[in-house]
């Protein structure tokens, strides 16, 4: 599927972890063939998402996330550093995923670096 990064689509199927839609409403949403439709389906679990606990302790919360992704959370906002995110899958390792953020990050900040090559 190529679908622009301006989208609204793409805000749909972001939106669809936390407030599942019918498949057919999904299918036509995106005006899925039927082949495309068996292939894309493999992407969807049957599950709902874990609801997100909101932090409201006194200082703040910091998860590390994996890298250096980073989430802060105090006083009601949130920022992000890094996102490098991890999606949800059965195995032994215990980290932060997608589920793990809240539904509004109020400030993501993104490091780069610029280096110089020799010639």
């Amino acid at each position: 599927m190529q679908i622009p990064f301006a989208s609204h689509d793409l805000d749909y199927l972001f939106r669809l972890k936390t407030n599942p839609d019918k498949f057919s409403a999904i299918r036509e949403r995106l005006g899925l063939s039927e082949e495309q439709s068996t292939v894309f389906r493999m992407f969807l679990g049957e599950e709902p998402a874990r609801k997100y606990e909101t932090y409201d302790g006194a200082g703040a919360r910091w998860r590390y996330f994996g890298h250096a992704c980073i989430l802060v959370e105090a006083g009601g906002a949130s920022i992000l550093t890094d996102p490098v995110l991890s999606y949800t899958y059965e195995n032994n390792i215990s980290r932060y995923t997608y589920e793990d953020l809240p539904e509004k990050i109020d400030c993501v900040l993104i490091r780069i670096t610029i280096r110089p090559f020799a010639v």
